[in-house]
């Protein structure tokens, strides 16, 4: 609910500042200069720490082109660390933090007093973390999502976000040590030296998987290294997880039906996929988890108690468990569906003007595409999407012109607004 207050807040704020600040410089006779547009970068620090013991990871924001506004998610692996505190640091006038000992992320929410941009640059904040007695000796990603950051006039400013990490070393305590200088001595001369047993050599039978980090949609991810849990050897590299884009194609989110009161989600099953979290919410409100499904063959879930003739959005990421965190390896792009009893209706067939083309190597095709319904019209929320299914025989654009790259063959997919598709069959010559 805080996050929605936030929001909220924003919309207000937006309306409000932007209608004050444009009267009072008109009167003045000032043009308003709106932000620059330097990109900021949010930069979380890498620490080291034993089981046990506390450390302090620290967001740090430079090149501030000035912001007014800003709510960022801070997700990291709970099973491991724990966060037990959070200190603001000097760039906000006021925060207000959101976090639980769960699997949700962690919430951290700023902004001016003032009907002022703040330009200032250092430590935003500092995240407070104690490693738990049971913590393995990894590294684990502190991942920086922005949500929102904007400027004094409503306006949105570019943030980039460079993560970072706590990497657990082996022992206890509050803090690492340092076996250097005087404190240490070399007492080798007056040790008596025994003859230790032939160890056998280690089986490997406990692994577990260290570095792995989730893909994004600009930054590619690793499935993480395979090591030996006794001896600490390593078993198998890890592969890189190719940054994803949202694909339909791959994650194929569909409203399948609807009643007054009910959206029924299906979706195609992801390769590999251990399970999938559901977005969604009325149309043009900000996007909440609705569900986890915690199943990699499960492929339809039901959004109940829902208001009758009133437009929903939703997108899907599927999820891959490594040592028990979980690594997103696909997203479907977000799709509209309105429920029974409105004025509006939802697409049932997507009509396309040929369902086979041959063209040469070079050659271009226009798709006409229509998203129509049976009975009610269709309140359009989203322009008809495409989606080629081998990029390297042939491609589409987002106007729906199909571009013949090599001699082979492949589908060209039409996606309506509410999921449902159908196919072009191309052929290169």
């Amino acid at each position: 609910m805080r996050n929605r207050r936030f929001c909220n807040r924003v919309r207000q704020m937006r309306i409000i500042m932007s209608i004050c600040c444009v009267i009072c410089m008109i009167a003045a006779g000032i043009t308003p200069a709106y932000a620059a547009e330097t990109t900021a970068k949010l930069t979380a620090s890498t620490e080291t720490a034993a089981r046990g013991s506390t450390t302090s990871v620290k967001v740090d924001l430079s090149g501030n082109p000035g912001i007014w506004g800003l709510k960022l998610k801070v997700i990291y692996d709970h099973e491991a660390l724990k966060l037990t505190s959070v200190t603001n640091g000097s760039i906000f006038d006021q925060k207000e933090v959101t976090y639980s000992p769960d699997q949700d992320p962690f919430v951290y929410l700023a902004y001016y007093e003032n009907i002022e941009n703040g330009t200032g640059n250092g430590r935003m904040a500092s995240l407070n973390f104690t490693v738990l007695s049971q913590t393995v000796g990894s590294t684990y990603p502190i991942t920086l999502d922005v949500v929102q950051v904007i400027d004094m006039y409503g306006k949105d400013v570019a943030l980039e976000t460079q993560d970072g990490m706590v990497t657990v070393v082996s022992g206890s305590g509050s803090s690492n040590s340092d076996f250097s200088g005087s404190d240490y001595t070399d007492n080798s001369s007056t040790e008596t030296k025994t003859e230790k047993p032939e160890e056998k050599p280690c089986q490997h039978k406990k692994t577990e998987v260290k570095n792995a980090v989730s893909a994004k949609e600009t930054k590619s991810g690793y499935t993480g290294d395979i090591y030996c849990a006794d001896c600490g050897q390593l078993i198998e590299e890890g592969k890189t997880i190719a940054a994803f884009k949202n694909s339909a194609r791959k994650l194929s989110l569909r409203v399948s039906g609807s009643t007054e009161t009910k959206n029924v989600l299906k979706w195609k099953k992801v390769s590999g996929a251990d399970g999938y979290v559901i977005y969604g919410s009325v149309c043009e409100e900000e996007f909440e988890k609705q569900t986890v499904i915690k199943k990699g063959s499960t492929t339809t879930w039901t959004d109940k108690k829902l208001d009758p003739g009133t437009y929903y959005q939703y997108y899907i990421t599927a999820y891959k468990l490594v040592n028990g965190k979980k690594l997103w390896i696909a997203k479907s792009p977000v799709i509209y569906a309105t429920t029974d009893g409105g004025e509006y209706g939802n697409v049932t067939t997507v009509t396309v003007n040929k369902e086979s083309v041959t063209l040469k190597k070079g050659k271009t095709f226009k798709i006409k595409a229509e998203q129509t319904a049976d009975e009610l019209p269709i309140e359009e929320q989203a322009e008809i999407r495409y989606e080629s299914g081998n990029t390297k025989v042939a491609t589409v654009n987002s106007k729906g012109v199909i571009t013949a790259k090599k001699a082979g063959s492949c589908d060209i997919y039409v996606f309506a607004q509410n999921g449902i598709y159908t196919k072009i069959r191309v052929k290169v010559k």
